[in-house]
Parts: structure tokens; C-alpha cells; sequence
């Protein structure tokens, strides 16, 4: 049964139109559907063994799957989303891959499913026009946020499948506040950092084959998750990726969270120095042209100058923004300190993105910030 349908049926419509046009093994059924007045009801084969999240973030005393089945779940998903992008007389974007929209058949077979948020484009496009940002908060490619990295394309389903595989090799959230070691909080950044340094991540109870393949399904992951769209494979080359020697892998650079990275600190005037290869926002100065009289500390900056430093809140903003309400009122704030509480952590990381679309300074972390811009951040969202 679908929930909260739009007054037009839209996504309705266009959930049984893509369904209906797609016969893969990875891919759910559609088997009719239904509509009395407000309610629509799309009718699939039965999936008795539910969804694949609950197999990821698994409870103490569960029966959790196997490593090998995980991979071979991965697997058929990729194999799946390659399908949906190539092997249809429509490139067919999902636009919401995530671990609640991988249904598991009676013998683990991953079944892609909910297509409400689907685009179906001619094959030749390598880029596509989208009104709005679509998808699920902690799996949507940067590119429907920041415009200035390239251009949305299949390439944000390889995103999306990136952060899947990254929470199936893992077994966790790739974002959980509630982890006991602070640098752990965001997954997909600690073990990035962890090859970068070459050092491997500790896995307690698993044999040495399955430490091949859950590092192979990082590596992977690592790839699929850059910040650019050209930097990330297509899914053709995912699925050669999963199915090597995880020796045969090469690591991609350090993963980089979003484009004010590569700017730096001191520079509020949105201007860039070029840095290995990047892109740049308006333009590209060399380290020996930029103007050390414009420089200017970050924490001296008032929430005005922050605003009005990137002309107003984008897209990007708007969504981040409608996040942070929904978890502000669970969270108890000190007004001489920052955020306490259950979901302190989490919102704190949704306000840090928020002020970094607003200015490059705000690349600190929330605790390092002076009180009283802490204070007008807080307000203000």
C-alpha cells in the first residue's frame, strides 16, 4: 500500500509504468495494482524474507547472513541497477537504492522494488534535467545538491549504490552518532582515512577470506561514493570491481565530503586555488596570486556574513534545513555551550553541512566554532 500519494498520482503512475516495462532477475514483479479513490496499492510477488536492512543493521541474537551471501547480495544488486541503466530500451534512473528498498526472496536473491522516484531517459543522455533533489537523505549523490561538480546523472544510483555496499560490508550505519569511538561516527570518511594511512581496519570473528571480501566490497564502495560523478565508475565497471581479486584493486584517493574541502579556510570570498586537478567554483588562482590581504580568520565571521557570503541558502540548505527542525526539538540545548542529547551528534553533523553551503569558513567542526556564531546558527535553523 502506497502512503501519502500525491493528490495527482504521479509517482504512482510512474511507478507502474516503470515496473511494468523492466523483466530481470534482480528486479521485483509487478503483478497488478489497485486504486479505490485516495488509496493505490501495487501488488508484487511475496518477498518472505523482507527487506535487506534488517540483515544489515541486525539485532544481538538475530541470524545474521553470512559474509559470502552478503557479497553475493551486493552482487545481484549491482548487476541489477547495470540493468537498469543499459539493458532497457529506456535508461531507467531509481534515484532511491537504499538497504529498505532491497527485498530478499525466499532464497536471498535481492529483488530491486519502489520506483517512485524513477526517470526514465533515452540511453544516449549522459546528463539529465531534474527539477529537484530526489531520494533518501545519507544516500543521494552530492551532484543533486552541488551544481558545480557535475551533472546528474546514473552515475548518482552508482552513489547511492556505493553507500549501500559500504553499509553491507560494515554492518552499521554509515552515520552512527551513537558509536563509542568519535572518529568512527561517519563510517565511509574513518576508513578512507584508514587506507590512506595504510593501515587495515580491525574485523573481530571473521576468517582471512572474508576479510578479502569485505575489503573488496570497501574498496569498491570507496569508488563508487567520490564526491565527482566522473570520478565514480559506471556499474559495468562496479561488477568487474566485485568480481576480481581484491589484490587487483586499486584505492582511490582520499574521499573528500564535499567541494569546500578543496577550498581553503581562509578564503570567504569564493574564490578557489586550483589543488591537485580539482575543480574550482569561480575560477582557479595559484597559491602565489592569492591575496593574503583578503584573508580572513573564519571564526571571526557573524551568521550575516555567512549568509550573505554565498547568496542566500540553496538547495542543498532547504533540505538540510527541514532535517535539522525535524531533530531539533529532540535535542536539549545549553545556550553557553552546543547541543545536548540522543540526537545531539546527529543534528550537529546536519548543521555543519548546512553552514558549509552557506561559506567555505565553516569547515570546522561544530565544537570548534565561537559560541555566539554557534548561537546564530542555532536560531536560524
Amino acid at each position: 500500500m502506497l502512503e501519502k500519494p500525491k493528490a495527482n498520482g504521479q509517482d504512482f503512475i510512474s511507478e507502474v509504468a516503470t515496473i511494468g516495462r523492466i523483466h530481470h532477475f534482480n528486479m521485483v514483479q509487478l503483478v497488478g495494482y489497485c486504486v479505490e479513490g485516495s488509496k493505490r496499492a501495487l501488488i508484487c510477488n511475496f518477498m518472505p524474507n523482507g527487506s535487506l536492512d534488517k540483515y544489515i543493521y541486525c539485532k544481538e541474537g538475530s541470524n545474521p547472513l553470512s559474509c559470502m551471501k552478503m557479497y553475493e547480495i551486493s552482487l545481484g544488486v549491482a548487476q541489477g541497477i547495470e540493468y537498469l541503466h543499459q539493458g532497457c530500451d529506456m535508461q531507467i534512473l531509481h534515484f532511491d537504492i537504499k538497504p529498505h528498498n532491497i527485498l530478499l526472496d525466499e532464497n536471498f536473491i535481492p529483488k530491486i522494488s519502489d520506483f517512485g522516484l524513477a526517470k526514465l531517459y533515452p540511453v544516449g543522455n549522459t546528463i539529465v534535467s531534474l527539477t529537484a533533489a530526489r531520494g533518501t537523505m545519507g544516500y543521494m549523490a552530492p551532484e543533486l545538491f552541488y551544481k558545480n561538480i557535475g551533472g546528474v546523472s546514473y552515475k548518482a544510483d552508482v552513489y547511492s549504490f556505493g553507500m549501500l555496499l559500504m553499509e553491507m560490508a560494515s554492518r552499521r550505519k554509515n552515520l552512527n552518532a551513537s558509536i563509542e569511538n568519535s572518529s568512527q561516527i561517519y563510517f565511509p570518511r574513518w576508513v578512507s582515512d584508514q587506507f590512506c594511512m595504510g593501515k587495515e581496519f580491525e574485523m573481530d570473528d571473521v576468517t582471512e577470506e572474508e576479510k578479502k571480501i569485505i575489503k573488496k566490497m570497501i574498496i569498491t564502495a570507496l569508488w563508487c561514493i567520490q564526491l565527482k560523478p566522473s570520478d565514480r565508475p559506471s556499474m559495468n565497471k562496479v561488477i568487474e570491481m566485485l568480481e576480481r581479486e581484491v589484490e587487483c584493486l586499486q584505492l582511490p584517493t582520499k574521499l573528500l565530503l564535499y567541494p569546500q574541502q578543496e577550498m581553503p579556510r581562509d578564503n570567504l570570498h569564493g574564490v578557489k586555488r586550483s589543488r591537485q586537478g580539482h575543480c574550482s567554483f569561480k575560477g582557479t588562482i595559484s597559491s602565489k596570486q592569492s591575496h593574503k590581504e583578503d584573508e580572513k580568520d573564519p571564526s571571526s565571521a557573524t551568521f550575516d556574513e555567512v549568509t550573505k557570503s554565498t547568496g542566500g541558502i540553496n538547495t542543498m540548505s532547504r533540505v538540510v534545513k527541514r532535517k535539522i527542525q525535524n531533530i531539533k526539538p529532540m535535542v536539549e540545548y545549553n545556550k553557553s555551550d552546543r547541543p545536548h542529547g540522543k540526537a545531539a551528534i546527529e543534528m550537529q553533523s546536519y548543521i555543519g553541512v548546512l553552514a558549509r553551503t552557506r561559506v567555505p569558513l565553516v569547515d570546522k567542526k561544530w565544537t570548534q566554532l565561537p559560541k555566539d556564531l554557534k548561537e546564530q546558527i542555532w536560531e536560524a535553523v
